[in-house]
């Protein structure tokens, strides 16, 4: 969190140190000069380090407040442009090596997605090198392989996103065993996509697992997404009227998510085969 804000975090290091040794001031300004010189430099070091540290955890606290800001804009205020415009200055300077920097590029991704940017979606991942971090590595890895696909599937490109898949399953099978969480995470990625990517192939069509996904989405951009898979499956079935009750459910979004817009436009089409 604080690699979005060092220069913040270096002042409020500083303001910490001064701030304790100024509190200490009208102390040591008789008591001190009395005191031997080694043990001077003692006294001001350690409360000054004590200044340090208390600047350090209010940073981190402030920039965890900070970042909850944005997110809201993005997953519960449902503002992806405006997401955008406030948090791609902050990625851009986060150095490239770290986490942040490429969990950042990944949450501008999804919010170009959101919006149906698939092509800038895709952009903000090109020069994302995760496997260059140190620390890390795997999860930051899974986290571009899994945007990719989505952004992939969205577009349509079944042989990237087959691309994407394999990658993931390859993360899997490295995650399990050594990191259980990261592994359980990554099954389920490789589920979804797997889905659908079949039915974009007309392989098989699991509605069942994708109306669970929809029902326990954390975000409306997801559940959504979900929703339109869902009725895009039912329209392929010949399932009209709830292909029909899910499009217009998804219209009421038109106007901030892609996928409002697009079921608008199945709608249409949905209606005009009737007439």
């Amino acid at each position: 969190m604080i690699g979005y804000f060092r220069r913040q975090n270096n002042l409020f290091m500083a303001w910490g140190a001064v701030g304790v040794l100024l509190a200490l001031t009208p102390f040591y300004i008789k008591w001190l000069p009395a005191q031997e010189f080694y043990m001077k430099a003692f006294y001001v070091a350690l409360p000054a380090f004590l200044g340090v540290v208390a600047g350090r955890v209010f940073s981190s606290w402030w920039a965890a407040r900070k970042l909850r800001q944005m997110d809201l804009l993005l997953y519960e205020q449902e503002e992806p442009e405006e997401f955008i415009r406030v948090f791609a200055p902050l990625v851009r300077r986060a150095p490239v090596n770290t986490i942040e920097y490429v969990n950042g590029c990944v949450k501008l991704a999804y919010a170009c997605e959101a919006m149906g940017r698939f092509e800038e979606s895709l952009l903000w991942l090109q020069d994302v090198k995760p496997e260059q971090l140190q620390l890390h590595g795997l999860a930051a890895r899974a986290l571009v392989a899994n945007q990719r696909a989505r952004d992939y599937l969205l577009l349509g490109d079944t042989q990237q996103a087959g691309i994407c898949l394999a990658e993931l399953r390859e993360l899997w099978e490295t995650a399990d065993g050594r990191a259980p969480a990261l592994a359980s995470g990554l099954k389920e990625c490789v589920r979804l996509v797997q889905v659908w990517l079949d039915f974009l192939t007309g392989e098989d069509q699991d509605e069942a697992y994708i109306s669970e996904e929809m029902e326990l989405a954390k975000n409306r951009i997801y559940r959504a997404e979900m929703g339109l898979l869902l009725a895009r499956m039912k329209m392929v079935k010949g399932d009209r009227e709830e292909s029909e009750r899910l499009l217009v459910e998804l219209t009421e979004m038109k106007d901030v998510f892609y996928t409002g817009r697009e079921a608008a436009r199945l709608l249409g089409r949905l209606r005009d085969r009737e007439n």
